[in-house]
């Protein structure tokens, strides 16, 4: 049995453990176009130059080896014969498969700004746009990040830490819209100026200004008229899956490649899985990318138990949870918190404990179901909550030890959502 993955990151890797369980002889190559298995996670570390590239490393030297897998390592797939189910590479060299998993992630979304394109103008997607950032912070002055969601506020976290001048450019009033509602943003707001992250939000960018003489940025000019000095632009704005050859393959794909659950396209014997695949998040019903790491590892583990023979499918699959540190302040996002609905019922636990720090618990229930929640300073019980989300359990029996935990100081109040 010959099989060929495209793709070396959470999703491709699991895949590949799981097949080796099964099946020890069996040809297994994995086609990526990094150089090794790291972390995404961490590539805003790496670019503030707080993490060196060994310390992301996924697995050690010579893994693939040891496990009996062929790595072909700076490959990019250009095509797809699903007739004669064989893969072809940039360098036109084409590897037949038996059973095959596309698992090519997401790539940066470039939004249709004047002058974006040239020098000095990055995503944050893989290690040489880590590394690309980190040269450009040996000479620049002043980095501009457009998107202020997860990636976007983290690399400038990070940056700012480094001792680098950061403006961060974001269409909404506050950052990570997605995870925070207005209050805790407003928060979150207030550490990244504090610490000297100068925020340029509510308006979207223009245009982005280059030099005549060497076309690198000089300013981003925004909707608003004001002009940001700008020596390097990096977008975090969102991403698009990798599904181009797929597309071409004839493959359905929406947003992402459709799967079903045990991880098969439409196609036979070709498989999907982690950022790129698109199927159905089993807490709010809709069909979506789930571009987060437990789900990828997840999806990844089905599809190698399935490529190898076996029976496995997809129980749990959302991307509801996201946890973050900013400023030494943790916070995690459970489930929908922005574009929450009229019939949810929103209830506010503040607590502070003696050393003045403020801790903040946000949940939305339907009656007595939990939706979603937010966690702001005291993440404790997070897992209680994810639980209590996947599951619809009812928790009106968990508010007396909730307010007894988290409203000794402050109080609860419970509203409607509008």
């Amino acid at each position: 049995m010959k099989y060929v993955i495209i793709g070396g990151s959470a999703a491709g890797i699991a895949a590949a453990a799981e097949i080796r369980k099964v099946d020890r002889k069996g040809e297994l190559t994995i086609i990526c176009k990094d150089k090794f298995y790291y972390s995404r996670c961490q590539l805003h570390m790496v670019a503030s130059g707080k993490t060196t590239v060994e310390q992301i490393r996924l697995k050690p030297t010579g893994w693939a080896e040891d496990m009996g897998i062929k790595f072909m390592s700076g490959k990019t797939v250009f095509g797809l014969d699903t007739t004669n189910r064989t893969v072809t590479l940039d360098d036109d060299q084409t590897v037949a498969y038996d059973r095959l998993l596309i698992a090519t992630g997401t790539k940066t979304f470039f939004p249709p700004l004047e002058g974006i394109s040239g020098p000095l103008t990055f995503g944050l997607r893989n290690l040489d746009d880590a590394l690309a950032i980190k040269e450009a912070g040996r000479t620049a002055k002043n980095f501009t990040i457009i998107g202020a969601g997860l990636v976007g506020v983290e690399l400038a976290a990070e940056l700012v830490k480094a001792g680098v001048k950061v403006n961060l450019v974001e269409l909404a009033k506050y950052p990570l819209p997605l995870q925070l509602d207005q209050v805790c943003g407003a928060k979150c707001s207030k550490m990244l100026a504090d610490a000297g992250v100068k925020l340029y939000f509510g308006t979207p960018a223009k245009k982005l200004h280059r030099s005549p003489e060497d076309a690198k940025p000089v300013a981003l000019e925004l909707a608003s008229g004001e002009k940001i000095a700008t020596d390097v632009l990096i977008c975090a704005a969102g991403v698009t899956a990798n599904t181009d050859f797929a597309r071409r393959a004839g493959i359905d794909s929406r947003k992402g490649i459709i799967i079903n659950d045990q991880c098969l396209t439409n196609i036979p014997d070709v498989f999907a899985a982690g950022d790129v695949a698109e199927y159905v998040d089993t807490v709010n019903g809709l069909w979506q990318l789930t571009a987060v790491w437990p789900t990828a590892v997840r999806q990844g583990k089905v599809a190698g138990i399935n490529m190898a023979g076996g029976s496995a499918s997809i129980k749990i699959n959302t991307g509801m949870k996201t946890a973050i540190s900013v400023m030494g302040t943790h916070f995690i996002s459970l489930g929908q918190i922005s574009n929450t609905k009229p019939e949810w019922s929103k209830h506010v636990f503040r607590n502070t404990d003696s050393r003045g720090g403020e801790s903040i618990r946000i949940l939305y229930t339907d009656g007595n179901a939990l939706k979603s929640a937010l966690l702001w300073g005291n993440v404790t019980d997070a897992g209680l909550y994810h639980e209590a989300i996947v599951t619809g359990r009812d928790i009106s029996g968990d508010y007396l030890f909730i307010e007894g935990l988290d409203a000794a100081k402050r109080g609860r109040e419970t509203m409607s959502v509008l």
